[in-house]
């Protein structure tokens, strides 16, 4: 009997052991282009001061850990204008010289497309829902680049956006360079 079970273990041996080992080496490798692998969200609030001609105000968001890399893969949110005519360009880029992106196409941004919401109160209302697949690199910080083309006016007003995506470890490094 006990010469039947060690032919039967030397069998099963022979036929499950190499697919066994395979699942086992399997579970060990890690796959760093797993999405979602750390899941990553941060928000910017700000109240962009009113101007007479238009101009520029920044959601500047964390800076990326180092030892990562930053994949966003959803931006949301939403800004307020005083009523009017309005011209307005969002773009999502990083800090450069301690100074905010400016988003024109072309550039290193990723151009968001806003959707108008409506008017309440004296303000317009604008929402931005987008997929985008932009990187960051550890260290830089991402910044939102809301332009009001001259002769339209910001609203004092909250204005918020989110960013989404996912976390990179690039200790080992296993993150190759992005081309912009």
């Amino acid at each position: 009997m006990l010469a039947a079970t060690l032919a039967l273990i030397a069998v099963l041996g022979k036929f499950y052991a190499r697919p066994l080992l395979a699942q086992v080496r399997a579970a060990l490798i890690q796959n760093v282009d797993e999405r979602g692998r750390i899941p990553y969200r941060d928000t910017v609030r700000v109240a962009c001061p009113p101007q007479s001609l238009g101009g520029d105000c920044s959601f500047v968001f964390k800076a990326v850990p180092s030892g990562k890399r930053l994949v966003v893969t959803n931006i949301s949110g939403f800004i307020t204008a005083a009523s009017g005519p309005q011209a307005l360009r969002l773009g999502l880029g990083t800090i450069e010289n301690g100074f905010p992106p400016v988003c024109f196409f072309g550039s290193v941004c990723s151009i968001l497309t806003p959707f108008f919401q409506g008017s309440f109160s004296g303000s317009d209302f604008f929402g931005v829902n987008q997929n985008i697949l932009s990187y960051f690199d550890a260290g830089s910080q991402p910044a939102l680049d809301y332009n009001l083309i001259p002769g339209t006016n910001f609203n004092n007003t909250d204005n918020r956006f989110v960013i989404t995506g996912y976390l990179l470890d690039c200790l080992s490094g296993s993150c190759a360079a992005v081309a912009p």
